[in-house]
């Protein structure tokens, strides 16, 4: 690779490539093992941490796609995406709604036993105690009334993962057979957009 092809613009490399397809076998495994994960016993601990290394390899993958094509893509492959990763910030967002709601709940409890407390030791001192004792903050979240219930954010998250999971598995079924198509890959560079209404391509 020369210097002048390091100055162009890169429509595709074949070492971008290769990964892009390696990587997208595993995320594809890791996807469909994280779904098993919700109902097999010792895999089911890991079921977080594995979900959240899918999402995170999830944008390595959008990323590098870039050096993959130099046709640019059909128009049902950028709907691909659209669906893919639309669903996947759609089920991160609830799943957090849902972890929020749960970690707000625990420090109610808390906040609540603390309270009991208080308040046993105050009845014990009453009676010693000539000075009023003020009440104070609570301390506990309001947690307002909503048909998102925790259940219900539990069974959105799942369905529109398994969505994008779906949505990548079927994207990755027709580059696996457009990448056993190559014998051999090329790279390609561009010249500069400015030198002409059409750039001139080259490998």
């Amino acid at each position: 690779m020369t210097s002048k092809a390091f100055s162009n613009n890169i429509q595709r490399s074949c070492g971008v490539l290769y990964f892009h397809f390696f990587f997208g076998v595993a995320l594809v495994i890791l996807g469909w093992t994280t779904f098993a994960a919700r109902w097999l016993p010792r895999l089911k601990p890991y079921h977080r941490t594995m979900g959240q290394i899918w999402a995170y390899g999830m944008i390595v993958q959008v990323y590098c796609s870039t050096y993959v094509s130099y046709n640019g893509y059909m128009w049902f492959v950028f709907m691909f995406g659209v669906i893919c990763y639309g669903s996947l910030i759609t089920g991160h967002t609830f799943i957090r709604k849902f972890q929020r709601n749960r970690e707000l709940r625990s420090q109610n409890g808390r906040s609540l036993m603390a309270n009991e407390m208080q308040a046993i030791g105050q009845e014990l001192d009453k009676e010693s105690d000539a000075n009023p004792v003020s009440s104070p903050d609570s301390g506990i979240g309001k947690i307002e009334k909503s048909c998102w219930t925790q259940a219900l954010l539990k069974k959105l998250h799942g369905t529109f993962m398994v969505l994008s999971l779906i949505m990548l598995t079927g994207a990755g079924a027709a580059f696996t057979r457009r990448f056993a198509t190559t014998s051999t890959c090329v790279n390609i560079y561009c010249s500069n957009d400015y030198e002409g209404p059409l750039p001139l391509c080259f490998n």
